[in-house]
């Protein structure tokens, strides 16, 4: 089993979430699937360097029966359903339902999200009362936060570095505005234009601009975390998947996933 992290693990949406709220306000339109994919499709650089190529991998192991599920397990403060629209966007660039589930926030404004948690932590035991899977069953658990509850025998935690990445928002409304999709959608072009920017500064985001270096090293992050991913799942077939082998082969899978985690490595 292979669970991501979504925020600054996945990609980071912080501002792409502002610049979605900005863009409903002005075509006064309800929010859609079909939109929300057409619009992250014209900003590659939020999705984490090279998680395309990640994602791919998994999705052959899981074709493979060899790893068993993949999920999203976050502290996201926002809808449940902003998630969800990552989730879908994920699985329909892949053409595949690589994604099973997403176990959303504790709490949002204090309010209870995900009953089966217990707090703002992410815990093994947690992950297990809301997933029902069997306490042996091997993780590789991707966060860009090291969560001490959730490390284990049983979890091969790969800890990476935060990535985080803006755009100047004249370039993200310059590309709404030459896209063929919505360009049906906008009436009057210096209107749009103009409300755009007023929405979007009501914000008041902090931008901060990645530097070359940075990017590189965030590529040369998203290589090692596919390294990392195929160490998990390594020459043992079953490591990624739940198995009811007899009781030889799983104490020696066992014994090489302790070894194995006590690692977690942190790529950074």
């Amino acid at each position: 089993m292979v669970v991501f992290d979504l925020d600054e693990t996945l990609g980071h949406f912080s501002q792409f979430s502002i610049f979605y709220d900005c863009l409903y306000s002005c075509l006064k339109t309800l929010p859609h699937f079909d939109h929300f994919y057409e619009l992250l499709d014209l900003f590659p650089e939020y999705l984490r360097p090279n998680i395309m190529d990640i994602l791919e991998f998994i999705k052959i192991q899981k074709q493979d029966n060899k790893c068993s599920n993949v999920m999203i397990y976050t502290n996201n403060q926002g809808e449940k359903d902003w998630t969800l629209n990552i989730k879908k966007y994920f699985n329909k660039k892949l053409k595949y339902e690589l994604f099973d589930r997403v176990i959303g926030a504790f709490k949002v404004n204090g309010k209870r999200v995900e009953l089966c948690r217990s707090s703002h932590d992410k815990t093994i035991r947690d992950f297990i009362n809301c997933t029902e899977i069997n306490k042996n069953t091997k993780i590789c658990f991707i966060d860009d936060v090291l969560y001490h509850n959730m490390t284990g025998a049983n979890v091969y935690y790969i800890n990476i570095k935060p990535y985080i990445r803006n755009i100047v928002v004249d370039e993200m409304i310059t590309r709404v505005e030459s896209c063929t999709y919505f360009k049906r959608l906008i009436k009057n072009k210096r209107s749009f234009n103009r409300e755009m920017n007023t929405h979007y500064n009501n914000y008041n985001y902090r931008f901060n601009e990645i530097a070359p270096s940075e990017l590189a090293l965030h590529k040369m992050i998203g290589k090692k975390i596919l390294q990392h991913i195929k160490i998990f799942f390594g020459p043992d077939d079953n490591l990624g998947n739940n198995s009811n082998n007899n009781k030889s082969k799983k104490k020696e899978r066992t014994t090489n996933s302790k070894n194995k985690t006590k690692k977690r490595p942190r790529v950074k």
